[in-house]
C-alpha cells in the first residue's frame, strides 16, 4: 500500500467533517479541556469512517524496518525551573542542555513580560 493513500484518506475524512459541518449536520465543542465533534448526518458520519480508517492504514503501511541503525534518544523533563535531561550519549546531552537552557530563557523573558503587563 502506498504512503499517500492514508494521507489522501484522512484528507478526505476531514473534508467530508467540514462539509456537514458547513451543511449544519456538524458541531464541535469543548468538555473542559477535550475538544470533540458531533453529528447527525451521513457526511460526518462518512467523515469520521474515513479519519479511523486512515488511522488502520497508517498503522499496516508502516515499513518493516530490515536493518538496525544507530538511534539517539533523548529528553527534556522540565520540573518548575529546573531541567531534567536524560540523552543516550554525549552529542545529544549537549544538544538538549542547549535546548533546555533555551526553554528556561524563554519562560523568563514570557515571565518577566507577564509581570510588567
Amino acid at each position: 500500500m502506498g504512503s499517500k493513500v492514508p494521507c489522501t484518506v484522512l484528507c478526505a475524512g476531514i473534508v467530508l467533517l467540514i462539509l456537514a459541518y458547513v451543511r449544519g449536520d456538524a458541531g464541535a465543542g469543548v468538555f473542559i479541556i477535550f475538544p470533540f465533534l458531533y453529528g447527525t448526518g451521513i457526511l460526518a458520519f462518512a467523515g469520521v469512517l474515513l479519519i479511523i480508517l486512515s488511522f488502520f492504514l497508517f498503522a499496516f503501511s508502516l515499513p518493516f524496518e530490515k536493518e538496525r541503525a544507530e538511534k539517539k534518544t533523548g529528553g527534556i523533563l522540565l520540573i518548575g525551573p529546573l531541567p531534567v535531561i536524560f540523552a543516550s550519549d554525549s552529542d545529544m546531552a549537549k544538544m538538549l542542555v542547549s535546548i533546555a537552557l533555551g526553554m528556561m530563557l524563554l519562560m523568563f523573558v514570557l515571565l518577566i513580560f507577564f509581570l510588567l503587563a
